[in-house]
């Protein structure tokens, strides 16, 4: 290579290095006026959550199907649909629960609702689906104050099933030291916020019930759409509940895709088809899949975790 083939060839590299160089300035630049940006926009989101959730301001925008959003909610905010001045007492009766030894829990039992505050023609525009077009059931029950310890239990469901949206007596009185917070909601759109504005205001009851100064705390938990409504509270309040935990969580397809996957596994580790030369059929019972070969032989096969995971609902 000759001296002016070399300067060349020198230029060139010279030139694509500065070229590179600018490049990357201005990549750097962009990607610090987009950090600068993105902080900005969050601390600015987190801002605000802080704020929606003393005024109870909306969270994002519509949901699936048009559901109205949920609210930022915490224990001191007042929920301007279900409040003390929104909330009907329908009855309040003395009672008892029969202990193992014999004697007599007495217990207060309050009923109530919330009457619904919208009609359909009321909801803005894109919202199809929202909890205050309903009526929703409230039930309280306050354990003698000998019993009670500062607590109370609240389980969740997002419909009228009474077994999963109470909690038991004797557990709750007894067992945890605690009144209980139930809902039987009156659509299935209640998500926390209902179940919320009960628990406070259960708490507000509580403290002239018990002539209480002191911190209650809370623990809500729900099974199945329930744990849905759970991990939503979790996530969107703050100073209602001290303890929260979703049960059989709900996963996030349809019924039938899930339980098609679960029938999958419980054919075999490759999938086998029943009636094929390893297996005609399977099933799993408490970790075992049961298994029938062609020659009619039945045994009990114990199955590697990995095959037959536990059953979600």
């Amino acid at each position: 290579m000759n001296d002016s083939s070399a300067r060349s060839l020198a230029r060139t590299r010279k030139e694509n290095q500065q070229n590179e160089a600018r490049a990357w300035r201005r990549i750097l630049t962009r990607w610090t006026a987009f950090a600068a940006a993105t902080g900005a926009a969050l601390v600015a989101g987190l801002v605000s959550l802080t704020a929606t959730a003393a005024t109870w301001q909306f969270i994002g925008g519509p949901q699936v199907a048009g559901i109205e959003p949920q609210l930022a909610v915490d224990g001191t905010c007042s929920d301007p649909d279900y409040n003390e001045t929104t909330l009907v007492i329908d009855s309040t009766e003395q009672k008892t629960l029969a202990l193992a030894d014999g004697t007599k829990l007495a217990y207060t039992e309050v009923k109530g609702h919330f009457p619904p505050t919208r009609t359909q023609a009321d909801l803005p525009a894109g919202i199809f689906q929202s909890p205050t077009t309903a009526k929703h059931d409230v039930l309280w029950r306050f354990p003698e104050k000998k019993y009670w310890r500062n607590r109370f239990f609240q389980q969740t469901y997002p419909l009228p099933a009474d077994m999963l949206n109470t909690v038991d007596n004797r557990f709750t009185f007894v067992d945890g030291g605690g009144f209980m917070v139930g809902i039987t909601p009156g659509n299935p759109t209640v998500g926390y916020r209902v179940p919320a504005a009960a628990a406070k205001l259960a708490k507000d009851y509580a403290n002239k019930h018990y002539g209480n100064t002191r911190r209650i705390y809370g623990y809500l938990y729900g099974q199945s759409g329930g744990s849905v409504q759970a991990m939503g509270a979790n996530e969107g309040t703050t100073g209602v509940w001290d303890g929260i935990m979703p049960v059989v969580v709900a996963t996030d397809g349809l019924n039938t895709h899930s339980f098609m996957w679960g029938a999958l596994r419980a054919r075999g580790p490759r999938g086998e088809a029943p009636g094929d030369r390893r297996c005609r059929y399977g099933r799993q019972r408490q970790g075992y899949l049961r298994r029938s070969d062609n020659r009619g032989a039945c045994r009990a096969q114990r199955t590697p975790q990995r095959w037959l995971p536990p059953y979600r609902a």
